[in-house]
C-alpha cells in the first residue's frame, strides 16, 4: 500500500491532523489487516516540536504509520518538481504577467529540490522490497538552492527577466493573513512558517545512507529537467531559443557572434563510448533484452553492398569505411578549448536525454517503468 495524502493547507472538514495522522493511521491499519507492506510518503521538515501544523502532523503520521506497520517505509521528499508540480509552474506562471516575483524572508530559505521521478522510483523500489524497512528516508535532488536561486534559475528557463523583491517575514505574515482566507490559499500562515527552516536533506540521513544515492538512485537537476515543461512560459514558448540541444546551443552562439570565428571546433558528449557500449545503453533506456552479435568488416562489407542499393540505404560501404575510425573528439580540440565545455556549454549526457524520447520503444511505452535516476 502507498499513502501519497497530503494537503498542503486546511479547507473545510480537510484539516492537517485528519488527513496526515489519522488518515495515515487508517491507511496503515487497512493495510495490517491484510497483510500488505505500507510505504508512506512524508515531507522533509517533519517534526513534531515543529510550530508549524503541516510539519507536526507530518511527523506524527509517520508516528502513527510506524507504530502499526514496524517495517514500513517512510519517504521525506523535499520540494518536488516535474510537468505539474505546484511550485515552479505557479511562479512561472506569476512570471508572465507579474513585474515582479517575492522572495519571502529575503529568499534565503534554502531547498533541495528533487525530481518526481526519482521519489517515484524509490517508491517503487519500495514496493519491489529493495528498500529496508522501518526507515525513515529524506529524499533531496543533487543540488541545495536558496529560494532566491530557485527563483533565478526559473526566470533563466523561461529566459524572463523580473525583479526579485524581498519580502519581510512580517509583511509575508500579513499577506499570508489575507491571502489564506481568499480562494486557492496562494499563502497561508503555516507555510511562512514553514519557509522559515530550511528544507534539506539532513547530516544524519546521508551519513547513514537514508537518501536517494544511498537507495542506487542518481537524482536528476533542476537544469536538466525544468526545460522539459516550462518552456510554455516563455514569451514564444518551444519556438523561443533556449536549451534545445548542445549542438544546436553551440549554433546559436555562433550566430550571436559568442563563438571566435577562424577556428574548427569539435563537438563531443561527457562520455565516450563503443559502439557496444552504445547499443547496451540503448537496450538500457527501453528495457529490452537483446543478443549484440559481432559482425566482422568483411562480413559488413557484403551487407552493405547489398543494403546500399536498396531503397532507405540501411548500410553502405562509405558507412563501413566511416566505422573504421573511432568519433571522438581530439586532444588537441581538448587542450586549445575548442569544445563545447570550452564555449562554456555543459554537455548534457546519454543517460540524462535518451530515457526522455526512447520510451515509445518499450514494450509498454511511457506506462512501463523505468529508474528515473
Amino acid at each position: 500500500v502507498i499513502n501519497l495524502v497530503g494537503i498542503l493547507h486546511e479547507s473545510g472538514r480537510q484539516k492537517f491532523r485528519t488527513v496526515h495522522e489519522f488518515g495515515a493511521r487508517a491507511i496503515a491499519e487497512a493495510a495490517r489487516s491484510v497483510g500488505a507492506g505500507m510505504t508512506h510518503v512524508s515531507a522533509i521538515g517533519a517534526d513534531v516540536n515543529s510550530q508549524s501544523a503541516y510539519a507536526r502532523t507530518k511527523a506524527l503520521g509517520e508516528k502513527a504509520v510506524l507504530e502499526t506497520i514496524k517495517d514500513a517505509v517512510i519517504l521525506r521528499p523535499s520540494i518536488n518538481f516535474g510537468p505539474e508540480d505546484g511550485f515552479f509552474n505557479r511562479f512561472a506562471a506569476m512570471a508572465r504577467y507579474s513585474p515582479a516575483l517575492p522572495l519571502i524572508g529575503g529568499g534565503t530559505t534554502q531547498f533541495q529540490p528533487v525530481y518526481v521521478g526519482d521519489v517515484a522510483e524509490a517508491v517503487a523500489r519500495s514496493v519491489d522490497g529493495a528498500v529496508e524497512g522501518g526507515r525513515v528516508y529524506e529524499l533531496g535532488g543533487p543540488n541545495v538552492l536558496t529560494f532566491k536561486e530557485c527563483m533565478q534559475e526559473l526566470l533563466s528557463v523561461i529566459d524572463r527577466k523580473r525583479l526579485l523583491v524581498p519580502v519581510p517575514w512580517w509583511i509575508a505574515e500579513i499577506q499570508a493573513s489575507i491571502l489564506g482566507v481568499l480562494p486557492g490559499r496562494l499563502l497561508t500562515s503555516d507555510q511562512v512558517t514553514q519557509l522559515r527552516s530550511n528544507n534539506v536533506v539532513s547530516e544524519e540521513a546521508v551519513k547513514s545512507g537514508r537518501t536517494l544515492t544511498g537507495l542506487g538512485i542518481q537524482p536528476q537537476s533542476l537544469g536538466t529537467i525544468l526545460p522539459s515543461y516550462l518552456w510554455r512560459f516563455r514569451a514564444a514558448g518551444q519556438f523561443q531559443r533556449k536549451y534545445v540541444g548542445d549542438v544546436a546551443e553551440a549554433v546559436a552562439r555562433s550566430v550571436d557572434g559568442a563563438v571566435e570565428g577562424g577556428r574548427v571546433y569539435e563537438l563531443g558528449g561527457p562520455n565516450v563510448l563503443t559502439f557496444k557500449e552504445c547499443m547496451q545503453e540503448l537496450l538500457s533506456v527501453i528495457d529490452r533484452k537483446r543478443l549484440l552479435v559481432p559482425v566482422p568488416w568483411w562480413i559488413a562489407e557484403i551487407q552493405a553492398s547489398i543494403l546500399g542499393v536498396l531503397p532507405g540505404r540501411l548500410l553502405t560501404s562509405d558507412q563501413v569505411t566511416q566505422l573504421r575510425s573511432n568519433n571522438v573528439v581530439s586532444e588537441e580540440a581538448v587542450k586549445s578549448g575548442r569544445t563545447l565545455t570550452g564555449l562554456g556549454i555543459q554537455p548534457q549526457s546519454l543517460g540524462t536525454i535518451l530515457p526522455s524520447y526512447l520510451w515509445r520503444f518499450r514494450a509498454a511505452g511511457q506506462f512501463q517503468r523505468k529508474p528515473a535516476g
